[in-house]
């Protein structure tokens, strides 16, 4: 079966949207902690958990601005590009399985196959950049041949 890379990409963004999503939603829950304990009048435990709250809230606020950067860098990628040799964007089936190098998410399904989302940064794609279809080579000692790469 072959993939469509403009279909994979779409599924990425709409993986990326609704992580984000969940993410807001969580520091909106968070907010809402803040603001019912500044209501609160608990003396120490309030304190506390108030304290506890906020390091919540800046956590995640750090893991939405991470994931801000994912979407931006995924929204640059053109996923019509067809390129001869593995390069950032492309949608690789090996025979280890389908990777998209774009951005690292993690694996996404699309129809009844799945694929792993990974960034340029990740060592396999180091050792895949500039191949092609039909090429072979090793991975962590083990043999991976290149079945199709658009």
């Amino acid at each position: 079966m072959s993939l469509n890379k403009v279909h994979v990409h779409a599924a990425l963004t709409n993986a990326l949207n609704e992580k984000y999503k969940e993410m807001r939603a969580s520091l909106a829950e968070t907010d809402d902690s803040l603001s019912a304990d500044a209501k609160s009048t608990a003396g120490d435990k309030h304190e506390t958990g108030r304290a506890m709250a906020q390091l919540e809230r800046e956590k995640i606020g750090g893991f939405i601005q991470q994931h801000e950067q994912l979407m931006s860098l995924a929204q640059r990628l053109d996923p019509t590009l067809v390129s001869p040799t593995i390069r950032l964007g492309s949608l690789v089936k090996t025979s280890n399985g389908w990777y998209y190098i774009s951005v690292g998410f993690g694996r996404i399904q699309v129809d009844d196959t799945y694929i792993f989302c990974i960034s340029p940064a990740a060592p396999l794609v180091s050792v895949l950049l500039g191949k092609k279809t039909g090429d072979q080579l090793l991975w962590q000692g083990n043999p991976i041949s290149i079945e199709t790469a658009h």
